[in-house]
Order: structure tokens, then C-alpha cells, then sequence
């Protein structure tokens, strides 16, 4: 309830009282919609499915992004005889799907029901309502994940653990109700079967679709890619900073890094920092040169690409820059309040890369003309990464689909 509160407050102050009570309304409707989609949801389960039908979709239900979106991309360009779907919420995002030879659509289109009734398969990367749930009962279930387990999640975590018996209920037996999941290495498979509730032998070591961006060019990856971005970051002469901060479930604004001690000495080393604020959360302000504030809507993970230096809070996002052998500077300036409401699978100390605990020592990390490697980034690469080929769509496709055929066969 205290969470609520300051959701809400969070919402009063950044949006107004017109959203707040456009949120209220959608929430009473939530609760008088719920008994009619899961009508939908047991019907959905006896409608015949289609073999060749995979549908998609990304947890804000709006971007083209994430490992659902490189898993996507794989089937389409690279398996015959499968009609991969992105399913979303976002008509404009479906049309530039459809304009660029994929199958896009929305989540109430004659096609999006049909497709997700008839879907065989469902990749999601944070939960059943990635897509809509309702339509796919009987479809078997595969999270792709968020990224690499770093923050507790699921039912790991006890925070979204909280709340009235029904949520409980929803999440066990529809929304976290997943059929397979996947790991970067076999250490982290103990982790998602933590978070998931899956049985061992269902979680499978393949690596992260998304990772294989930094060895592959599918047709389509530049959608929902912000390329001015990306030509801006090449264009620069100087050392480009990527700062992610992540999100707090209290709802508070990340407080701003950009402070006059902070802005001189990004002119001095000219270093250009770029800033991509959670969907959920606000700066409280953004002023400076060499500061640039990047739009949340985005497929951003190609811009790991192109930076030169990686900082964040607690997002897991950095195991992408370890993968990419990019410097990482870790910034957690309210690790004690973060850690009251949010575990973590690993000590935070033992991160690989720079920690900044305070202002004073993120301006000492940023005077060093180079950014020296972490004596334990080895050991993290070693035990985090089992594959380092950009096959790792290839090796969950291989795993799913031979899993999949092999029950249908029994």
C-alpha cells in the first residue's frame, strides 16, 4: 500500500490530476474487465492451434525491442515455415511492421485474435501480459527474460510478492505461469528457477537473442531505433558516456547527476553524456553541456554498439557492456534505501566494474583519461557467459522447437 501511495504521488507531481484519475478509472475498469478475459482466457485454451504460428510482444506492449524482438528477427530471417507475430498496442508500430514485409498487429485487430488464438508458441520478456493473455490459453509460454539476473524478480522477490490474494493467484496460474525460460550460463540457471518457479531441466542455457546484435545484422533491427541518435554519437569527438539508471518501485525520481561539478568535468574530459531515464521514473532536471537526454521509447540496445563507457545504478543493462567489453561504471548513491525495498542475486560489491558511491568519486572515475579493466571482469565473463557467438537465438529456437515437437510427438 505504501508502494501505491507513492505511485500515485509520483503521478500527481510529473503528470497531473488528469492522469491520476485516468489511472483510477482504468483501474476500476481492470477489475470489471478481469472476470471477462479470463472467460476468454479458458475458451482461448480449446480453440485448435496452428504449428507455425509464433506470436511476440515486449512488457510496455508499445516498443520493438529486447530479446523478443532479436528472437523475432531470427525466426523471420532465418526459419522457413514460421509465421512469427509482433503482437502490440501500438497501431503505428504494427503499420511499420507491415510496411517492412513482417506480420505486425495490434492486440484487438481481426489478425492479432486470430494469430494469438491460433499461435502454438509465445516468447514474452517480462510476463504473460507482454501479449494478451487472454487469447493465448493453451499456447506454450517462453520468457526470454528482462536481461541477465541481476535484481530478484518474480517470485524471488519479495516486494512483488506483496498485495491481495488474487494477485497471487493470477500470477501463479496465468501471468508467471511460463513453460520455458533461458540462461546465459549454467550458474545462472539456479536464478531464473528461483524467479520462475520452472523446473531445472526447463530452463536452458542458450545465451540472450538480444546479444547477438554485436554479431549480427538482421533486416529490421533498425525498427523502432532512434538512427539521429546513433549518428549523433558517432559524430562526436570525445568519449561517450551511456548513463541507464534504474527504476525504484517506491516511484521516486532518480536524482539528477548533472550538477555543476559533474558538468565541468565532463567539458574537461570531453565526455559526452547521454541519458536514458526508466519509462517509469523523471529527472528532476536535466541542464548542462555535453548532457543529452535520450527518449525512453526506444530500441536502445543497438546504441550499446556505439558507446564508449557504460554507467548505471542497478539495471542489469551492464551485462550487455560486459559482453561488448565496454568499461562500466556502477553509480549507486542510494544503494542503503534501494536495498530496504529490492534484493539482489549477488553483492554489490563484488560488481565488475568502477563503483561510485558518491559524487565525489564518479568526478575521480571521470578525471582518469582511461577507464582501467576490473581484475574480476574475467571471472564475471566467465561464469555469466557460457556462448560468445551471436548464435543465441539460433541455440532457443533449437532447444524450444525440439522440445516442443518431442511432446506434441508423444
Amino acid at each position: 500500500m505504501n508502494s501505491l501511495f507513492h505511485r500515485v504521488i509520483h503521478k500527481y507531481k510529473n503528470e497531473g490530476i488528469l492522469q491520476v484519475l485516468q489511472s483510477t478509472l482504468g483501474f476500476g475498469w481492470r477489475q470489471i474487465s478481469l472476470p471477462i478475459f479470463l472467460i476468454l482466457y479458458l475458451i482461448s485454451k480449446i480453440i485448435p492451434k496452428k504449428d507455425t504460428i509464433h506470436v511476440f510482444g515486449y512488457g510496455d506492449k508499445n516498443s520493438f525491442t529486447d530479446n523478443s524482438k532479436f528472437m523475432f528477427l531470427y525466426i523471420h530471417n532465418c526459419v522457413e515455415g514460421i509465421t512469427p507475430v509482433w503482437i502490440t498496442k501500438n497501431n503505428d508500430l504494427a503499420q511499420e511492421l507491415r510496411s517492412n514485409g513482417f506480420h505486425g498487429y495490434t492486440f484487438w485487430s481481426i489478425r492479432g485474435i486470430y494469430y494469438s488464438l491460433r499461435s502454438t508458441l509465445a516468447f514474452v520478456t517480462h510476463t504473460r501480459r507482454d501479449i494478451p493473455w487472454w487469447w493465448t490459453g493453451g499456447a506454450t509460454i517462453v520468457r526470454l527474460g528482462h536481461g541477465v539476473p541481476f535484481k530478484k524478480y518474480h517470485w524471488s522477490n519479495e516486494s512483488e510478492l506483496k498485495g491481495r490474494p488474487i494477485k497471487k493467484v493470477l500470477n501463479k496460474f496465468i501471468f508467471w505461469n511460463y513453460d520455458y525460460s533461458i540462461a546465459t550460463s549454467s550458474e545462472y540457471v539456479p536464478k531464473v528457477v528461483e524467479a520462475t518457479n520452472l523446473d531445472p531441466e526447463r530452463v536452458f542455457v542458450t545465451g540472450l537473442p538480444r546479444m547477438d546484435m554485436f554479431y549480427r545484422n538482421y533486416p529490421g533491427l533498425e525498427i523502432g531505433v532512434n538512427k539521429k541518435l546513433i549518428s549523433k554519437i558517432n559524430s562526436i569527438n570525445g568519449t561517450t558516456l551511456f548513463y541507464f539508471p534504474t527504476w525504484r518501485e517506491s516511484g521516486q525520481n532518480i536524482r539528477s547527476i548533472v550538477t555543476d561539478d559533474v558538468c565541468d568535468k565532463l567539458k574537461q574530459q570531453n565526455i559526452h553524456l547521454f541519458i536514458i531515464p526508466h519509462r517509469n521514473t523523471t529527472f528532476e532536471s536535466i541542464d548542462g553541456d555535453n548532457v543529452y537526454l535520450v527518449q525512453k521509447s526506444m530500441d536502445f540496445y543497438p546504441i550499446l554498439e556505439e558507446i564508449d563507457v557504460f554507467m548505471t545504478d542497478y539495471s542489469s543493462l551492464f551485462y550487455d557492456s560486459l559482453y561488448n567489453s565496454t568499461p562500466i561504471i556502477f553509480y549507486p548513491y542510494d544503494i542503503t534505501e534501494y536495498l530496504d525495498e529490492r534484493d539482489l542475486f549477488f553483492e554489490y560489491s563484488n560488481v565488475p566494474g568502477h563503483i561510485a558511491a558518491t559524487e565525489e568519486e564518479l568526478i575521480q572515475i571521470l578525471s582518469n583519461t582511461t577507464i582501467a579493466t576490473p581484475d574480476n571482469e574475467k571471472y564475471w565473463l566467465r561464469s555469466t557467459f557460457e556462448y560468445i557467438d551471436g548464435k543465441n537465438a539460433q541455440r532457443v529456437f533449437s532447444e524450444i522447437y525440439e522440445r516442443v515437437n518431442y511432446q506434441q510427438n508423444d
